[in-house]
């Protein structure tokens, strides 16, 4: 990992014992892209913040845990709140999505979050900051202005299999969701979700996070994203 990547997260970590002292706005954002990823970070006036990358190639596991790992110890973040997805063909490079990450936590200022289908957050005084899902630095539109704290819940599940031998170690399936407020939940799944699951009002639902393992067929699934949902509501 590059040094340059360490000190502007170590730079991050110093303007926000800066701001401290000064009065809070309820939300504060920042978006940055990579070449082949973007990313959105959002604090809330309590200081919990939530991170929404999307990389231009699938997300392993290993990937996921690693960038996580590295925001965590540095910025000292809650995993839970650290959302990884991605598809598509670009090369797959974790420093793409962590110096996205690293830019965005650099240019937080004062936001407004509003939900209409998809997420906008605009900067204080006008202008789009970002809109996801997907990620995109553009596109703000008109929406139902959300307040309250940002929460967040992450659960491994462990799928049972029938056929399953001594030796043969069951892969988790990563189930999280975060809120932002009161208006908008993004819950996030692994591999590909089909189209309408999960679906309901005030909710953002996408595939590919922290897995691009196929999601599991099992009722296991549906209670974990049930018990994540009550967890942030």
């Amino acid at each position: 990992m590059s040094t340059k990547f360490w000190r502007r997260l170590a730079g991050c970590i110093a303007i926000e014992c800066c701001l401290t002292a000064a009065p809070k706005p309820e939300y504060r954002a920042g978006a940055a892209r990579s070449e082949h990823a973007r990313a959105v970070v959002i604090a809330d006036r309590g200081g919990r913040r939530a991170v929404f990358a999307e990389a231009e190639f699938p997300i392993t596991r290993e990937m996921a845990d690693f960038v996580a790992v590295q925001l965590v110890k540095i910025n000292g973040m809650d995993r839970a709140a650290i959302v990884i997805s991605g598809s598509g063909p670009a090369p797959a490079e974790v420093d793409q999505i962590l110096g996205a990450v690293a830019q965005a936590m650099l240019s937080l200022g004062s936001a407004t979050v509003s939900y209409d289908g998809v997420i906008s957050v605009g900067a204080e005084g006008g202008g789009c900051v970002a809109t996801l899902y997907p990620v995109q630095l553009e596109g703000c539109r008109a929406g139902v202005e959300t307040h309250g704290p940002i929460r967040a819940a992450f659960q491994m599940v462990d799928v049972p299999h029938a056929l399953q031998t001594r030796e043969t170690t069951p892969r988790p399936y990563p189930v999280q969701a975060v809120s932002i407020g009161k208006a908008v939940t993004v819950l996030a799944l692994g591999g590909d979700v089909p189209a309408g699951r999960f679906a309901a009002p005030g909710r953002i639902v996408i595939g590919g996070a922290n897995d691009s393992g196929a999601m599991p067929q099992d009722p296991v699934v549906n209670k974990a994203v049930e018990q994540v949902l009550r967890r942030v509501r």
